[in-house]
């Protein structure tokens, strides 16, 4: 098994904090199609791809300012049950109003998809508007919910 070193320019993620302009380097194992990955093998995997998610700042489309818009947090976490690779990030929301409310939002990993977004706002208009369960065309809106999903999917 050949093994090779990868570096990234983009900004590199340690487990729950974002630092900007820090080269991150992973030791990344090549596997041939018919060799299956270990348990350890994916973890590892999910945590390098967690980490450019993160850092890669698609979740930044809806910064108006750029104050305040990285990731207050991030956990990946691989998922045996669903076999995916999901990474949640807390981070700050502008609204119109001027307020920050933090969302949680669930991503799949390797697709760059959010699936499901949650606040501890107690406003009713930021829950309507940002606890979503994102998987199909008309999201379903419900922090319970979308609480729950996202720890489903963050402990199994």
């Amino acid at each position: 098994m050949a093994s090779l070193t990868v570096t990234l320019a983009v900004g590199s993620c340690s487990r729950g904090r974002v630092s900007q302009n820090a080269p991150l380097q992973v030791d990344v194992a090549q596997k041939s199609a018919s060799t299956p990955m270990t348990l350890s093998e994916r973890e590892r995997r999910c945590e390098v791809q967690a980490a450019r998610v993160a850092a890669d700042g698609l979740w930044r489309s809806d910064s108006t300012d750029g104050a305040d818009d990285g990731a207050l947090r991030w956990v990946a976490h691989y998922s045996e049950k669903y076999d995916q690779c999901y990474v949640v990030i807390d981070r700050r929301v502008p609204v119109h109003d001027g307020a920050r409310p933090i969302v949680s939002e669930l991503w799949e990993a390797f697709e760059a998809t959010v699936l499901a977004g949650y606040t501890h706002d107690a406003r009713a208009t930021m829950r309507r508007s940002l606890c979503q369960v994102d998987l199909s065309d008309d999201p379903f809106t419900s922090c319970a919910v979308s609480k729950y999903f996202i720890d489903e999917h963050m402990t199994h």
